[in-house]
C-alpha cells in the first residue's frame, strides 16, 4: 500500500490518470559543467556520498517516475562517465556527451546549451523534468508531488522558503514569477529557493531557448528562460533537496 499526500480529490484523480495512461515524462540530469568551484578532477556528481555515487543515487530515486532518463554530460569528462555507465543496469538511461554549440570547447557554455542540445537531438515527452546533478534527493515523493501539481502550467518549480537563499524567485505584486535572483548579486533576508528540479513544457522550453541562443553570451543559464514563460507555478514542497558546490557543503 502506498500513500500519496494530496490537496484535493480532483488532483488525486489527475495524478492517477497520468500514471494509468502511461504519461510518464522524460528526465534530464544536467551534468555538463566542469566544476570550477569544486576544484576536483572529474565530475562532482560521481563523488561518493555515504557510500554511494551521487549520480547513481539520483538515478535510483527517479527511475520509477521516468519514461527515459537522459544524463547530459560533456565531452571533457566522457571517460569518467563511460566507466560509470558500466555500473548502470537501468534500460531507460541514456548518456549524451556534448561540446559547446559553436564546437569551440569540449563542454557546453552553460546548462542552457546542454538542455537545448538534448531537445534538438532526442524525441522528448511533452513535458520534461530537468534537475541538476549536484543534489541529494532526500525523499523521492517530491516527484509524485510534482506529477500531482503539473496541470495548468508550463513550468512547475518546487521551492523552500528560507533565509538568505543562494538562488531565489523574484515575484511581482501579483504573485507572478519574473526571473531568478542570486545571493552573489543581491542578498535577501528570506525568499523562495528553488530545489534544483523543474518541470517544463517541452515545446515552449525549446522555443524560448531558440530565442535566447541568438544572443551573445559567454554562458547560457537555463533559468534565463523563466523571463520568457508566462504560465509558471511555484509552490512550497514538503520534500526539499540538498544542493552543494563544495566538498564542505556536501559533508554538512
Amino acid at each position: 500500500i502506498k500513500f500519496l499526500k494530496v490537496n484535493s480529490v480532483y488532483e488525486t484523480n489527475l495524478f492517477i490518470n497520468t500514471i494509468i495512461n502511461s504519461q510518464m515524462y522524460d528526465f534530464c540530469i544536467s551534468v555538463g559543467g566542469i566544476n570550477s568551484r569544486m576544484k576536483i578532477d572529474g565530475p562532482k556528481c560521481l563523488i561518493e556520498h555515504k557510500g554511494q555515487v551521487i549520480l547513481e543515487e539520483i538515478i535510483q530515486k527517479i527511475q520509477k517516475y521516468a519514461n527515459n532518463i537522459y544524463v547530459c554530460a560533456n565531452v571533457k569528462y566522457k571517460p569518467y562517465f563511460q566507466e560509470f555507465e558500466k555500473k548502470i543496469e537501468c534500460q531507460n538511461v541514456k548518456f549524451l556527451y556534448m561540446n559547446s554549440l559553436d564546437e569551440n570547447q569540449d563542454h557546453p557554455k552553460g546548462n542552457g546549451e546542454t538542455i537545448y542540445q538534448l531537445l534538438k537531438k532526442e524525441n522528448i515527452t511533452n513535458k520534461l523534468f530537468v534537475l541538476w546533478g549536484d543534489i541529494i534527493i532526500k525523499d523521492n515523493l517530491i516527484f509524485e508531488e510534482m506529477y500531482n501539481l503539473n496541470y495548468d502550467c508550463d513550468l512547475l518549480i518546487p521551492t523552500i522558503y528560507e533565509q538568505e537563499p543562494y538562488a531565489y524567485l523574484n515575484i511581482d505584486d501579483d504573485g507572478k514569477v519574473i526571473n531568478f535572483g542570486y545571493k552573489k548579486y543581491k542578498l535577501i533576508d528570506y525568499g523562495y529557493h528553488d530545489q534544483c528540479i523543474f518541470l517544463f513544457d517541452t515545446k515552449i522550453l525549446l522555443s524560448k531557448l531558440e530565442i535566447i541562443i541568438q544572443k551573445n553570451y559567454d554562458e547560457l543559464n537555463l533559468l534565463e528562460v523563466v523571463e520568457y514563460f508566462d504560465n509558471i507555478k511555484y509552490y512550497e514542497t514538503d520534500y526539499g533537496v540538498k544542493s552543494f558546490n563544495t566538498l564542505e557543503e556536501l559533508r554538512y
